[in-house]
């Protein structure tokens, strides 16, 4: 079966999951090729962004002969910045750090011009955190594995580290993600299999966290929900707008609690057995 890179005027949004999904697998890596092993991760990140890009801006000119590019002094200045970086290089101590600075300058553009071009539709939105949360899942899973069983498969530096060498950057995309997994709970358009789905997922993004032993990262979550609960008690009038809940969520919050109070017991074991 054909795989349409580009639909309704827009990057096929599967596609572009498809590729986060990648990105987040693709682990850590030191060997003769790669002097520093984040650097295999950032040369994944750069050529998939890179090629979202290339299909974004042919989708541009598809639908028009030219593209019209408005510079403003904000533009003017921000790519002067991006092209003083640049040219550091020259007199730069370190080519490897600034290199890995220039790609992080480099992916933040790829992203931003991707994300502006993107139909935001409740559809697309719906795949696009949908598909955040699988990556969140699957760093989680990968993390919880190498605290449990002590998986070394992939280089770190700071365990559980996950795909990301150290597990303080782990957990940096997972908080961002925890409020939007809520968002996705709360949302009346997820069957049966789709609510287990994230139910069990956002588990493992909190046991995960919870293994990280980061301060800050608890202390996120918690700033989080107290925001949430927040936001919910202000709006409490209007609940119905926000919160969609059935017997089903019911349950998966349940597994969740259980789930949870298990891996809880799994860590305390663990550190016995040490």
């Amino acid at each position: 079966m054909a795989i349409k890179l580009l639909q309704k005027n827009t990057i096929n949004i599967k596609l572009l999951v498809g590729f986060i999904l990648i990105m987040v697998s693709s682990g850590y890596y030191h060997g003769a090729l790669f002097a520093h092993y984040g650097f295999l991760k950032s040369s994944i990140f750069i050529l998939i962004g890179g090629l979202l890009y290339l299909l974004t801006l042919y989708n541009q000119l598809k639908k028009k002969d030219t593209i019209v590019f408005n510079i403003t002094y904000l533009k003017f200045s921000l790519f002067a910045l991006f092209m003083l970086g640049t040219l550091s290089i020259f007199w730069s101590v370190n080519i490897e750090f600034t290199l890995t600075k220039w790609l992080l300058w480099l992916s933040s553009f790829y992203i931003f011009y991707i994300a502006y071009h993107i139909e935001q539709t409740k559809e697309n939105i719906f795949i696009i955190v949908f598909g955040l949360l699988i990556a969140s899942g699957i760093i989680s899973i990968i993390g919880i594995s190498q605290y449990l069983f002590n998986f070394d498969f992939i280089a770190q530096s700071s365990p559980p580290a996950s795909t990301f060498g150290n597990k303080n950057m782990a957990i940096q995309p997972l908080i961002l993600m925890f409020p939007l997994s809520l968002y996705l709970l709360f949302l009346d358009r997820l069957t049966k299999i789709q609510t287990y789905i994230v139910g069990f997922l956002l588990s493992t993004v909190l046991i995960y966290i919870f293994y990280s032993t980061t301060r800050a990262g608890w202390v996120s979550v918690g700033i989080e929900i107290l925001l949430i609960l927040l936001f919910l008690f202000i709006n409490r009038s209007n609940i119905d707008k926000f919160i969609k809940w059935n017997k089903t969520k019911t349950f998966t919050l349940i597994f969740s609690f259980i789930f949870n109070t298990v891996s809880s017991i799994l860590r305390a074991l663990s550190h016995k057995r040490l």
